[in-house]
């Protein structure tokens, strides 16, 4: 039962950890036309429960690398193509009865497109529509499945600052994981940000994370009540040269116990045309 339990909780967690962060700047948010750039993300996730009454204690870390390749198709849209790889390792413990989990492999693929409606005239702020679709592999584990993010982001450049919102909805297809049939719940996140460029080569940036969650079901029956939670979000960019950025950025749950995330990301521009 504890296995069972450990491999739903393993295989529903990386549905809701994915990162919704929006660029530094307004030349991140669209690869130019016919040009490309490289991604490389580590993100590190941890979370620990504490269930006192119940003598029941659990600890997680997950490690996912994400690599990524976005391309200019016009100059307002633009494809991406990802890959990830995740190391996750739980730990829990009911009474003096301990266990553990651990598992690596590669987890999911994803295919995405951005697209620009309008664009930032000094009056009405810019807007754009993404779409994302991502498939699970969860190997010995459970079953592969799918599940879509799609969006609109608004942003507004006033130099030094730029303001920027994000509303997404996503949801996912029904898996089976230890012969019972999960179906994860529908998700709405709203991810208001504002960042501020210090220098040419160094942009602060702050927000929040707020997130609705449907519970999720076993076999039909409900398994979890539907949840909200606020996050907030402080990061560091700086750039390296003309075609390369590091960010450095981190999420801290306000509203519960929801765990952490520790997240680097490197982004490489091309200037030559694929």
């Amino acid at each position: 039962m504890l296995r069972a339990a450990f491999l739903i909780a393993l295989s529903i967690v990386p549905l809701f950890t994915q990162s919704s962060e929006l660029p530094l700047t307004v030349e991140d948010l669209l690869t130019a036309n016919d040009r490309y750039r490289v991604d490389l993300d580590v993100n590190y996730f941890n979370d620990s429960t504490d269930e006192q009454l119940l003598a029941q204690k659990s600890n997680l870390d997950l490690v996912t690398v994400n690599m990524g390749l976005r391309y200019g198709l016009t100059l307002g849209t633009e494809l991406s193509l990802q890959s990830s790889w995740q190391h996750m390792q739980a730990r829990y413990q009911q009474g003096t009865h301990l266990s553990q989990m651990s598992d690596s492999h590669m987890s999911k693929w994803t295919l995405g497109a951005t697209h620009r409606f309008a664009a930032d005239n000094g009056k009405h702020p810019a807007l754009l529509a993404f779409a994302d679709a991502h498939y699970h592999q969860r190997e010995d584990s459970g079953d592969n499945s799918w599940s879509w993010v799609y969006g609109i982001t608004a942003y507004r450049s006033l130099d030094p600052i730029l303001l920027s919102a994000s509303l997404s909805i996503g949801s996912h297809q029904p898996y089976r994981v230890a012969n019972l049939r999960v179906t994860p719940g529908d998700s709405v996140t709203l991810v208001p940000t504002v960042s501020f460029a210090v220098n040419p080569w160094i942009t602060l940036s702050g927000g929040l994370r707020w997130s609705w969650i449907e519970g999720h079901q076993l076999d039909g029956e409900e398994a979890s009540i539907n949840a909200t939670k606020s996050e907030l979000i402080l990061g560091l960019g700086y750039h390296w040269s003309q075609d390369l950025s590091i960010r450095v950025s981190t999420d801290f749950a306000l509203s519960e116990d929801s765990g952490s995330t520790l997240r680097l990301n490197l982004t490489y521009k091309f200037d030559e045309s694929l």
